[in-house]
């Protein structure tokens, strides 16, 4: 009797139980039906959804935005509770609205919410509800390269030639707005990998610099939507030897009693680098420039030319600069005008060509110069005047020519004479040259017939 009272109590347990189970389950219907039909819908808050600002399709579809600083917005919005769950920030994208705009420059534009997986909201308000963007047209242009090497060092008695740096290939071409596009004037490959060069390389580009008409540098970053094609270029640098010369002044037709070192000049640039290519080349420490004594007088200065000469040579300017300026050093100096006589200009190193050659100029105008205290003391007597025939070909001289005069102070090796032009010289033959060419008498005997 005891065990069939506990069988019931069990049964009436579990009949307990599953009653209690059964009323839970109507009470969640019941109250899942009632919010269904009293509370159909419910406000929800997405943060960090992404904004789209593709203009594909759009009537902006010719532009790009260059220029935006918005890339996700805050939303909130009324949904079914059914939609609760499948919307979020993954499911929902924020665009643009490009109706009606179809040129370039700085727009606010409206920002617009749409479902990615079909699910159903209303009452959207979207924070910021505008977006300032810049609108441009893409545009791909070529460009010729230049290079520019950076953080490069050189070997001792190297260097590098700039003017046969190229580039492989020797054209970029560039995609990105044709705001920046038009810009551009100079395009350069540049390699910034710290290196020590001893001989000519290749070096790989790492960068692009872009200047403008003016040569100012245009920065741009990856906002700019710049791209590249190709990406990065062959540099071949070459790297030569190198040395720096002193230029110095080498005096010509000086005569021998004068002591040149006493002339001093103003050099500029007083030194030269120089290069070459070919190891048989050997480069000088100096850099020697030539100048007639008879050019020398108060207030001289000259440009000369060097690239050229060098270049003759094999070897490479590589200083900047084309010209050397060589200007007398005036200080301590006067001049004098003086003439000489003809009787003391005498020729020279007189040819054995079975002539004679007599100067017949009358008087020779010169320019003495040198320290005033000494010119100012010097006589006609004191003056040498020759005519220095020494290696001429008279041959092909007629009777009667011009020639230069070299006029020297032997009493004095620091003053020097400018001629104020040539002497006029005779060519004649010898005497003993005329007995010689004289034609030989002869008789001649008539006899007349008996």
């Amino acid at each position: 009797m005891i065990l069939n009272k506990k069988k019931s109590s069990i049964n009436e347990a579990k009949s307990n139980l599953m009653l209690l189970i059964i009323a839970f389950i109507c009470a969640i219907a019941s109250w899942f039906i009632i919010a269904m039909t009293q509370y159909p819908s419910e406000s929800k808050e997405i943060k960090e959804v992404p904004l789209d600002v593709d203009t594909s399709g759009t009537s902006a579809s010719e532009l790009s935005v260059i220029n935006n600083r918005t890339d996700h917005v805050r939303v909130t919005l009324d949904c079914s509770r059914t939609d609760y769950s499948r919307i979020t920030a993954d499911t929902l994208t924020a665009y643009l609205d490009y109706d009606n705009i179809s040129s370039a420059g700085s727009k606010r534009l409206t920002v617009k919410l749409k479902s990615n997986n079909g699910a159903e909201f209303s009452n959207v308000k979207i924070y910021p509800p505008t977006v300032d963007v810049e609108l441009d047209k893409i545009v791909k242009l070529p460009f010729t390269l230049g290079a520019k090497i950076q953080n490069k060092t050189f070997a001792e008695g190297k260097a590098v030639f700039d003017e046969e740096i190229a580039c492989d290939p020797a054209e970029v071409t560039i995609k990105g707005p044709s705001k920046i596009l038009d810009k551009i004037d100079k395009c350069y490959a540049v390699s910034t990998e710290k290196e020590t060069l001893d001989s000519t390389v290749i070096l790989t580009s790492n960068e692009f610099w872009l200047y403008d008409e003016s040569g100012k540098q245009i920065n741009y970053t990856e906002n700019d939507h710049l791209s590249f094609e190709p990406n990065n270029v062959n540099i071949k640098v070459p790297v030569i030897d190198q040395k720096t010369a002193t230029i110095k002044v080498n005096i010509t037709s000086a005569p021998t009693e004068l002591d040149t070192s006493c002339i001093k000049f103003n050099i500029t640039p007083e030194t030269i680098v120089i290069g070459t290519h070919d190891n048989e080349t050997k480069l000088s420490d100096t850099y020697e420039i030539s100048i007639p004594l008879s050019d020398l007088e108060l207030g001289y200065s000259k440009n000369f030319d060097i690239s050229s000469k060098l270049s003759a040579k094999n070897i490479i300017n590589l200083s900047g600069t084309d010209k050397i300026n060589v200007t007398l050093d005036n200080e301590g100096l006067a001049s004098r005008e003086m003439s000489i006589n003809n009787n003391n200009i005498h020729p020279t190193n007189v040819p054995n060509d079975g002539y004679e050659y007599t100067v017949i100029t009358e008087k020779l105008n010169i320019t003495l110069i040198g320290p005033p205290d000494t010119i100012n003391g010097i006589t006609a007597a004191d003056l040498s005047a020759e005519v220095d025939l020494l290696g001429v070909d008279t041959s092909n001289n007629p009777d009667l020519f011009q020639y230069d005069v070299t006029v020297s102070c032997p009493s004095h090796n620091n003053i020097w004479a400018i001629s104020q032009g040539k002497v006029n010289v005779q060519k004649a033959p010898k005497e003993s040259t005329k007995r010689q060419s004289l034609p030989s008498s002869s008789s001649t005997v008539t006899t007349t017939p008996n």
